[in-house]
């Protein structure tokens, strides 16, 4: 339905209306315009405002000034935000190390150990500063940017950090730690990550052994190496959590009590 008209008696019976037609009906009888006060100008003001109050919205101009866009913009996903926030929901996990296949990978590393290879994943290394900002890998970059590469053979490598709790929390993002590694290292390793403190003592041990041919033997892996929180009910003889293998390195296993 069109909007309600309004009825001519009323729109003429309004005294704006009045007294715009008497104006006009003034300076035609007169014919001239009249030198107008500033009380007029302002009088008209008023009585233009209130015309415009009552003006039908059929009369009003059509033009495109007058015309109001309605369009409503379809929601657009923020899917930056979206991957980021499930990204952080995937952070952080519970998680269990295999401690025989750790000591296995220490080894397998040291057996296969050259300064060469070393050498050339310094080289490569290099290029972590690219994925600091990068939108997939700039917190892993970030991580990655407190440790150091310790010891490098074909397929292993030692990654070393002065605080245990940069180990931790790699480990606890070790899927997308893993993936940022082989894209700057142009290949796949089996990585373990020390404190300097555990570090020295494998140093130790490996000068210890270094003539011993066969005390470092290369062994293939045959259990996984890490177990995160979803599976770890399913694998309860596997290694412990992150806060009780930590109890363990630092006290021992028999002073530590695993109910």
């Amino acid at each position: 339905m069109g909007a309600a008209a309004v009825p001519v008696a009323k729109f003429f019976g309004h005294p704006a209306v009045r007294v715009g037609l008497m104006a006009l009906a003034g300076l035609a009888a007169v014919g001239h315009v009249a030198e107008i006060s500033k009380n007029d100008v302002t009088q008209m003001k008023q009585n233009e405002a209130e015309l415009n109050s009552i003006v039908p919205k059929e009369l009003e101009p059509k033009g495109e000034e007058n015309q109001i866009s309605r369009e409503i913009k379809p929601f657009e996903k923020d899917t930056a935000n979206e991957k980021k926030l499930k990204e952080e929901k995937s952070r952080n996990k519970l998680y269990q190390i295999d401690l025989q296949v750790k000591k296995q990978r220490i080894n397998n590393t040291f057996a296969m150990a050259s300064k060469v290879l070393k050498n050339m994943a310094l080289e490569k290394w290099k290029k972590l500063d690219d994925y600091i900002v990068s939108n997939d890998y700039s917190y892993q970059a970030g991580l990655l940017k407190d440790v150091n590469i310790a010891v490098v053979s074909n397929n292993n490598l030692i990654l070393t950090s002065k605080f245990d709790s940069v180990i931790d929390t790699i480990y606890q993002n070790f899927d997308k730690i893993s993936e940022l590694i082989d894209l700057i290292m142009e290949k796949s390793y089996q990585v373990v990550l020390l404190t300097d403190a555990e570090f020295k003592g494998e140093v130790s041990v490996y000068k210890e052994h270094m003539n011993d041919v066969n005390y470092y033997e290369y062994k293939k892996e045959e259990k996984p190496f890490l177990i995160f929180s979803e599976e770890i009910e399913k694998n309860e003889d596997v290694g412990y959590t992150s806060l009780v293998q930590k109890a363990i390195d630092v006290f021992g296993q028999e002073k530590v009590e695993i109910e």
